[in-house]
């Protein structure tokens, strides 16, 4: 298992997946777009609850769905994804 990043290590624990630098342009349906600094994909429900209660309100977060009918701007997203 590979130790967080410096910047994993501020976000909230939690029982899901902190991913950084992926490419959402190739996760997308319109196949464009930038870079996410950081994914959380959480293992379920309860998982997303948590971490959406400990997030800091004032830290840039982005919700995401399956990504149809989404145009994610070149220059990424910052913050969590």
């Amino acid at each position: 298992m590979a130790l967080p990043s410096p910047a994993q290590s501020m976000l909230p624990q939690v029982r899901g997946v902190y991913s950084e630098n992926i490419p959402l342009g190739q996760k997308s349906w319109f196949g464009c777009g930038g870079v996410a600094d950081i994914v959380f994909e959480p293992a379920d429900r309860d998982d997303l609850s948590q971490f959406l209660q400990a997030y800091p309100v004032d830290a840039p977060l982005h919700i995401l769905g399956g990504l149809s009918n989404v145009i994610i701007r070149d220059g990424g997203l910052r913050g969590v994804t």
